[in-house]
């Protein structure tokens, strides 16, 4: 153990003292170990130096599809409290995703884009809302999710009848709670919601109903507060009513 050791906090990606290639090596060496790679990905998201930028993009454009998800990975909130490199960082990973076919690379791309306010990648990030894989789906939710633009919604709005229920269930807390646009497309498409077999996308539903004054809200909610278990969600809704 080195002076550096003892002055780092464990757990604290701040004071990682490991170079920045032995943090790629570790989150390379088994990337299925959620804790160790994502433990170097965040050091080198607090790092945020010009050598962090440019090994990420390097690794963007590897052959090996590990190296190109923790390429997007770390690009995808690089410098930490501010991020480092804003403009580039949605270049070099829209960039990326146009020719990706990996599902794994491609949803690390698109929840990358998430964490960057870039409108220029609503487009591209929609193309991707009938992949077979349902993380990819997910990862277009994650895109997508906090703009107030119509193409965005009307995405969103397909994903919230997407036969994964995790994927519903997102789409509608997107359309539900996290826009403030209120239009009848969106207000239909919670209330066909409001009958999902799936309990989180379910209540959902009736907070982004009840959050517009939609009275469609009124008979799921007496239906659902007749329940042994009422979830808070519901009873978010009976407030905002």
């Amino acid at each position: 153990m080195n002076d550096s050791d003892w002055l780092r906090e464990p757990g604290d990606p701040k004071s990682d003292p490991r170079p920045i290639e032995e943090l790629i090596s570790s989150a390379l060496s088994d990337p299925d170990e959620e804790h160790t790679y994502w433990d170097a990905v965040v050091a080198l998201h607090w790092r945020g130096t010009r050598e962090v930028f440019d090994r990420a993009s390097q690794l963007c454009q590897s052959l090996c599809p590990m190296e190109r998800r923790l390429g997007a990975d770390i690009l995808g909130q690089l410098g930490c409290p501010d991020r480092s490199f804003p403009k580039e960082c949605p270049q070099i990973l829209l960039g990326t995703l146009e020719s990706e076919e990996d599902h794994r690379v491609l949803d690390a791309i698109l929840v990358a884009l998430s964490h960057h306010r870039a409108p220029e990648a609503i487009g591209p990030a929609s193309r991707f809302r009938h992949h077979a894989d349902p993380e990819v789906r997910l990862g277009v939710v994650f895109a997508l999710m906090g703009y107030e633009n119509q193409e965005a919604h009307g995405v969103l709005i397909e994903l919230t009848r997407d036969a994964d229920a995790q994927v519903r269930d997102w789409a509608t807390f997107a359309l539900g709670t996290q826009c403030e646009t209120d239009t009848p497309a969106i207000r239909d498409a919670l209330a066909d919601r409001g009958a999902d077999t799936d309990d989180e996308t379910r209540c959902e539903a009736l907070v982004g109903l009840a959050r517009r004054g939609d009275r469609r809200v009124l008979t799921a909610l007496h239906e659902e507060l007749a329940c042994q278990s009422v979830s808070t969600l519901v009873i978010e809704a009976a407030a905002l009513i």
